[in-house]
């Protein structure tokens, strides 16, 4: 976990010391360039004071360096970040717990207007919530919505009080005051602080994972500040869940630094096609405040990413950021003048939402509600339907034509709509249904693409038919679009790409289920070009990726130029692939449910007919040109698949066998052809043979074939699989005296133990960090942030057991030791509860056990075993292994993130490092005439009702359970405890619900059966 972001100031509560002196300077600022040059020094630029110098806050130690270079600078506020840290002790200012507290007190007490939202968690795993005031606060109805949110940036603290302000403000003025219940009653306000909770917390701008997270939001994001990718954060993630379930005709951003209400857009200079409406609603909110007013890029300066652009640019909502002072945390006697004046603006955005043109689309079939797209001409920037189908969109007073659409209905145009002032024009529309129409992209989702002279082909304009107008993706361009539901796999190709001009360009094509992947490639085009799901080994998207293959020159239309894409949707049987079966039984088999190198096995093959005919008689042929898989059985029959009916060839499977030699997660790429009466296509998928899951060993790569292995003790079906038993050493170990936090201590394993053999090198010392890892030699370099592994940047042959950044030592407790342990050929290192960095009150304890070579591996390499007695605060941090040479290595945690074959951290896990690698287990696992105990899971991945069918091997007591991806029990299945199970197999069927009757929703599950002494696990995959 990085400790801090470069440039920012980290304030340490517990120590009550800045880490850096930062002094505001009022500065000549005269160009982009400018800005740029000052941020690669360090420093923060608030933006233009009033005068027109920019306020920036610069390290103290960088101002005469600056001076000599010329800069002319004026101090403002010297050690400006002691100063609004002194300021936010006044307990006139919230913390994030009393503005948590205070909004779910407010939705307690007035359940009628008030709902305390959750959305989700933080990055430093606090709360991320917000307050719904409204009428019927539980029921969407179609009115306008308004969401303001404060202090993105946590260290503008006066910009998390205006929010807060204007909640206290609704809820105790509701039936008091007649214009406060009206907007209560006739929009659904959003009000949420601070939105980074860890910023608002530590006094800093970035969250936990030190970014920015107003560069993070996915409308011209371009990476500013190393935000990684879009939607990387899951502050901003929230964001965009919630404005996708919501149609937010209005988001203000509240900050301060500097006095300024920044209109889209910051990423160009060039102007918004309704710029006369944003203008004109911040030209009404400048009268209010005073504050001056305009385009982010022009008033301030450009940066990519910011909410403004992507609630304007993705959602068509007006959009911007309000900087309400130009003190970040000023005194607190400012908080009333500040909260006072900006509810007075905020109260003249609830008037001014129901201004233009508002209403309702529905089918004019079934008269649900739809979620169309409404596109007013001749501005020619669309906006959204809520669920209800309502829109809302800010207009000023003139004639209009709005363009109603969605896929699978016929495109209404309403002509000549008259808008006056101070009203709303109602135009409420029924979309006919229509299946023989295209589909077509219906919302941009998240874009990167050079801003040079591209305001005038922004993404939007690749939605809806190709129309000759297009959107440049510019060179190396990148662009996300949704289609609003699936495309499905049918015969040839499902899509075109459409440019249509005459200087035809290229790109590539992927797609997926989800915005953010994974994505299958379909390959490239040039220009116009078709597109088959099949060719991607997917029977269903979407979303669409775009890439341009910068390829292009350079201009104002650089890279690919997207006209539309239009989808084939047409009426007939349309089969996709639905699940895959492995049925390896012995003896061709070790019966696990998976197709494992050397095994022979059936394969069943589930299809779905999402098409509107039926689809007789059919058969599938399979086959591969993957020389790694044998198809023995090329042939399966399904008979007539109904729409929207499965089917599956288990009366006649087909047969497949995987080459001895065959890596492990190897994807081999397989096509059935499918014929029938009137039919014929053809699917692709991908085969994994050996397959990793949470019961598996995770091998070292990328290399084949590995070399050493990681097992964990959740890993029984294999002989290798550790057995936690914790060596307490803490009263005979010798300690580690670290003399700076982060140091590394290097300690001679002894000629009484033996060399340390390790990826075929000699080592007669270790290096142990206090940051929870260890390396094999003498390596004193320090490493408090943890990377992923392989990494060039972590430490040569790295041995990470919890590397984080710790604090051993602190508050005179919490220490690391070491002990050899001659009589049981081992050498021990124990972190014994040591605290985290960031984290004080967390502790955790774990140690590493080498074994010396007289237990070695066959290869001569040491075990290495390490094992975790408590699991407190497992959330930041690297677990694994990686070579000396730095390019090999086994990543079993990063970040929060596991890999497929380990389990979660709990207590009592145990990790070996070992090179016995699992080959010839499979031996082991046959059946010789006998009854195998196991369990099995049908179908795996899983969509409906789980089915479980266990074998018992001999009589015994048996309980099977379900637990989450966390360790925590969901449900138990069966516990015959004392009554005891004759051997046999046995069927039960689970509903998806906890113990509690709940829905345990989607996500990944471990089942863990126990019957006598044998305890097997096996993942489960729970879908839509």
């Amino acid at each position: 976990m990085n400790r801090a972001c470069v440039g920012l100031l980290v304030v340490v509560i517990a120590a009550g010391l800045a880490s850096e002196r930062f002094d505001l300077m009022r500065i000549s600022v005269r160009n982009q360039k400018d800005v740029v040059e000052l941020e690669e020094q360090g420093c923060v630029v608030n933006g233009p004071d009033l005068d027109g110098r920019f306020l920036v806050e610069v390290p103290a130690k960088k101002i005469e360096m600056l001076r000599q270079a010329g800069w002319d600078m004026e101090l403002f506020i010297p050690d400006v970040r002691g100063y609004y840290l002194e300021n936010f002790q006044d307990g006139r200012y919230h913390t994030y717990s009393e503005i948590k507290d205070s909004f779910m007190i407010m939705a307690q007490n007035n359940p009628s207007i008030c709902k305390f939202e959750t959305l989700g968690f933080a990055s430093n795993d606090s709360l991320l919530f917000a307050l719904k005031i409204t009428d019927n606060p539980g029921i969407e109805e179609d009115e306008p919505e308004l969401f303001f949110e404060g202090a993105i940036h946590g260290d503008e603290k006066i910009a998390a009080e205006v929010p807060y302000g204007m909640a206290v403000e609704m809820v105790s003025k509701y039936g008091i005051d007649p214009d406060v219940t009206y907007w209560v009653n006739n929009r659904e306000i959003w009000l949420q602080a601070p939105a980074n909770p860890d910023g608002h917390i530590r006094h800093r701008r970035s969250n936990a994972n030190g970014v920015d997270c107003n560069r993070n939001y996915g409308y011209m994001w371009d990476n500013w500040c190393g935000t990684g990718a879009p939607f990387s954060q899951p502050e901003t993630r929230a964001h965009m869940e919630l404005s996708l379930r919501n149609a937010f005709c209005h988001w203000t951003s509240y900050h301060s630094g500097i006095y300024y209400i920044s209109t889209p857009w910051s990423y160009t200079r060039l102007g918004t096609r309704d710029s006369m409406e944003i203008q004109y609603l911040a030209g009404e909110w400048h009268n209010i405040t005073g504050y001056p007013y305009g385009p982010g890029a022009r008033g301030m300066y450009e940066i990519h990413g910011p909410s403004k652009d992507y609630a304007y640019g993705a959602h068509g909502g007006i959009g911007w950021t309000v900087e309400s002072h130009r003190i970040k945390t000023p005194p607190a006697d400012s908080i009333d003048q500040v909260v006072a004046r900006e509810i007075v603006a905020m109260k003249m955005m609830l008037a001014n939402m129901d201004r233009g043109v508002r209403g309702i689309v529905t089918d004019s079939v079934t008269g649900a509600g739809l979620k169309a797209r409404v596109l007013p001409m001749p501005i020619n920037f669309p906006c959204y339907c809520d669920s209800p189908g309502d829109y809302h969109r800010y207009l000023r007073p003139g004639t209009y034509n709005l363009v109603f659409s969605r896929n699978g209905y016929l495109t209404k145009t309403v002509s000549n709509v008259v808008v006056t002032a101070d009203t709303v024009t109602w135009v409420s529309v029924q979309l006919a249904p229509d299946t023989t129409l295209p589909f077509t992209l219906h919302r941009m989702v998240v874009c990167n693409i050079d801003d040079r002279n591209q305001i005038w082909v922004t993404p939007d304009l690749a939605l809806g038919v190709h129309d000759g107008r297009r959107s440049s993706l510019s060179q190396g361009g990148w662009a996300v679009f949704d289609f609003g539901q699936l495309i499905f796999n049918l015969s040839g190709n499902d899509f075109t790409v459409y440019e249509d001009d005459a200087d035809p360009e290229g790109y590539w094509v992927h797609v997926s289920d989800n915005w953010d992947g994974p994505w299958a490639n379909l390959g490239s085009g040039t220009g116009t070009h078709g597109f088959d799901l099949a060719n991607g080994g997917v029977s269903t998207c979407r979303y669409v990726r775009i890439v341009d293959d910068s390829s292009s020159s350079s201009g104002s239309t650089a890279g690919f130029d997207l006209d539309a894409i239009e989808a084939v949707m047409s009426y007939a049987p349309a089969v996709v692939m639905q699940d895959k079966v492995v049925i390896d039984s012995p003896p061709g088999g070790n019966g696990n449910g998976k197709l494992d190198p050397g095994e022979t096995a059936d394969l069943v093959l589930e299809l779905k007919n999402v098409g509107r005919l039926s689809a007789q008689d059919v058969i599938g042929v399979l086959s591969t040109g993957d020389t790694l898989v044998t198809v023995i059985d090329s042939s399966g029959t399904y008979g007539t698949i109904e729409p929207d009916s499965v089917r599956a060839n288990w009366a006649d499977r087909f047969r497949v066998s995987a080459d001895a030699a065959c890596p492990r997660e190897h994807g081999a790429r397989m096509k059935l052809r499918l014929t029938g009466t009137g039919y014929e296509d053809s699917l692709e998928f991908f085969l994994v043979i050996g397959e990793l899951r949470a019961v598996d060993p995770i091998p070292d790569g990328p290399r084949q074939p590995p070399f050493y292995w990681a097992y964990d003790d959740t890993d029984t079906g294999y002989v290798q699989h550790p057995g936690f038993a914790w060596i307490e050493i803490k009263s005979q170990g010798t300690r580690i005296n670290f003399p700076q936090n982060d140091d590394v201590i290097v300690v001679n394993l002894g000629s009484g133990f033996g060399p340390l053999n390790y990826y075929g090198q000699r080592y007669t010392q270790v290096s142990v960090s206090a940051d929870g890892w260890i390396a094999p030699g003498n390596y004193t370099q320090t490493h408090y942030s943890n990377t992923a592994l392989p990494n060039s940047g972590a430490p040569p042959g790295v041995i990470a057991l919890n590397w984080d950044d710790l604090y051993p030592g602190y508050g005179s407790q919490g220490y690391v030791y070491h002990y050899h342990d001659a009589a049981n050929h081992r050498f021990i290192i124990e972190y014994d509860s040591i605290c985290y960095y960031e984290q004080r009150s967390a502790r955790d304890k774990f140690e590493f056990v080498i074994y010396d070579t007289t237990l070695a591996a066959p290869s001569g390499d040491n075990v290495l075993v390490a094992q975790y007695l408590t699991a407190n605060n497992y959330t930041s941090n690297t677990v694994g292994i990686q070579d000396p040479g730095r390019a090999i290595g086994i990543q079993c945690l990063y970040n929060s993130t596991y890999h497929r074959g380990c389990s979660p951290l709990a207590e009592g896990r145990a990790i070996k490092y070992t090179t016995a690698d699992p080959t010839g287990i499979a031996e082991e696992r046959h059946a010789t005439g006998k009854v195998r105990t196991g369990v099995r899971i049908l179908p795996n991945p899983c969509r409906g009702k789980v089915v479980f069918s266990l074998r018992l091997g001999r009589p015994g007591s048996v309980r099977l359970q379900v637990y989450d991806a966390a360790g925590r029990l969901v449900r138990t299945l069966l516990d015959s405890g004392s009554r005891k199970l004759g051997s046999g197999s046995y069927s039960l069927c689970w509903d998806r619900c906890d113990n509690q009757g709940r829905d345990v929703g989607l996500g990944v599950y471990l089942v863990r059966l126990e019957a006598g002494a044998e305890v097997l696990s096996e993942k489960l995959v729970l879908l839509k």
